[in-house]
């Protein structure tokens, strides 16, 4: 019997080709990696946005302009503080002048008894006023020296002032007393010389009191008018005394302004 007969047809296996042992060894190759891919669909990672140029320059010309703004603050704060103009000299001048012709008008203190005590009192208070004001002029306020030299101006002037308005309260004193007729009437007289004192011119004060006591004397029967004499001439030289610091100190006090104004 054929072997091949009556069989039925079976497949033929493959053969295997053998493959060559991997000796013990060897390292295991690791496989490439494979490029990064964004699933489909989803968005794209922006690149990251290079520096410009422009923002780098314009930051520095803010930052400069800052610094004018800062400097140009500086300047206004010194100027409003500080700076005095040839003007704000030449209205310290013109006011310094007003003062001047003013006290022309009043007239000498050693002979203020000859005016009315009203028009003494007006000139005074005005002389006051006059002087006050200049201390709010900006040259006199901003600059420390004309600041200073202001200062023992006022101060003089303010002797003067309290002087002159003494010297009127005496005269209104003497003119009452001009109606002494008899001893009686001496009392009120000296009562009201004596009364000057409370003007606070110690000049004034202490020849009023000289009259008084002159006059006190003469109603008990002296008479001591060398005493008079010397307390009149006491007060003259108050007066001159008080005239000249004031006149000194107004005269430092203008050529300080004119040497700013050449």
């Amino acid at each position: 019997m054929d072997p091949n007969q009556n069989q039925p047809n079976q497949p033929v296996p493959t053969p295997v080709e053998p493959v060559a042992p991997v000796p013990a060894s060897a390292p295991m190759q690791q496989p490439a990696p494979m490029p990064f891919s964004p699933p489909v669909g989803a968005p794209m990672v922006p690149a990251a946005p290079q520096k410009s140029k422009k923002g780098l320059i314009i930051g520095l010309v803010s930052g400069f302009v800052g610094l004018l703004l800062v400097a140009g603050i500086g300047v206004a704060v010194w100027m409003m503080n500080y700076y005095v103009s040839k003007d704000d000299y030449q209205k310290a001048a013109d006011s310094f002048n007003k003062i001047v012709d003013l006290d022309s008008s009043v007239g000498s203190l050693s002979t203020t008894t000859s005016s009315s005590p009203e028009t003494l009192d007006s000139k005074f208070n005005e002389l006051s006023t006059q002087v006050k004001g200049m201390g709010d002029l900006r040259a006199i306020q901003k600059d420390d020296k004309l600041n200073k030299l202001y200062k023992t101006f006022k101060d003089e002037t303010d002797r003067v002032v309290v002087f002159g308005h003494a010297v009127a309260e005496f005269i209104r004193a003497a003119d009452d007393c001009k109606n002494v007729e008899t001893k009686e009437d001496v009392p009120a007289c000296v009562t009201k010389l004596r009364a000057v004192k409370d003007k606070g011119s110690q000049a004034v004060t202490d020849y009023a009191e000289a009259l008084s006591k002159y006059l006190e004397d003469a109603t008990n029967g002296k008479l001591n008018s060398s005493a008079y004499y010397d307390a009149t001439t006491k007060f003259t030289n108050d007066g001159k005394s008080l005239k000249n610091g004031y006149t000194d100190s107004g005269n430092a006090l203008k050529d300080a302004i004119n040497a700013k104004l050449k």
